[in-house]
């Protein structure tokens, strides 16, 4: 059952890939009629995108004044699903970076580390792509989307005995 965070999650995802085309498309255009309209198309996207971003925090607000738990007496350190939400929300609002930093502060496991370097590499490659101009927008995207659905499958198959304890 998607939840409202889910949908907003969505709904972040495709407003970047938007900016991403428009962006793009931009850069092409040589008509100032359509480099004025695609600018303001960026605009209205751009201004979409924070409304989604308030949104989803306010929706994760209320999540957690919902479930909350006090945290665990013994370590006061967040549960595995709450860290795995909350990598999978910064997914979404595109801290990719981000995420592999907290993921490669975690790990412990030498195969899930390994797992991680690789999926590291794959999203800078499409990245390096994507900034160089080497590959067309579809390819891209393309790239962009696996990038993530890998990275959100990875953080989905975690367990407890993969994280560092501290």
């Amino acid at each position: 059952m998607a939840t409202p965070i889910d949908g907003i999650m969505d709904n972040i995802i495709l407003a970047q890939e938007k900016i991403n085309r428009l962006e793009r498309g931009l850069l092409l255009e040589t008509d100032p009629a359509s480099q004025f309209r695609i600018e303001h198309q960026i605009k209205e996207v751009k201004a979409k995108l924070e409304d989604l971003k308030v949104a989803l925090k306010q929706q994760q607000a209320e999540a957690q004044q919902r479930t909350a738990t006090p945290a665990s007496p013994t370590n006061g350190k967040a549960s595995l699903s709450e860290t795995k939400e909350r990598l999978e929300e910064q997914i979404a609002l595109g801290e990719i970076d981000e995420v592999f930093k907290v993921l490669k502060e975690l790990l412990k496991a030498k195969r899930q580390r390994n797992t991680l370097l690789q999926l590291m590499a794959n999203y800078n490659m499409i990245r390096q792509q994507d900034l160089n101009g080497t590959a067309s927008q579809e390819h891209i995207d393309l790239g962009y989307r696996r990038a993530r659905h890998g990275l959100l499958s990875f953080i989905q198959d975690l367990e407890e005995r993969h994280l560092e304890e501290s």
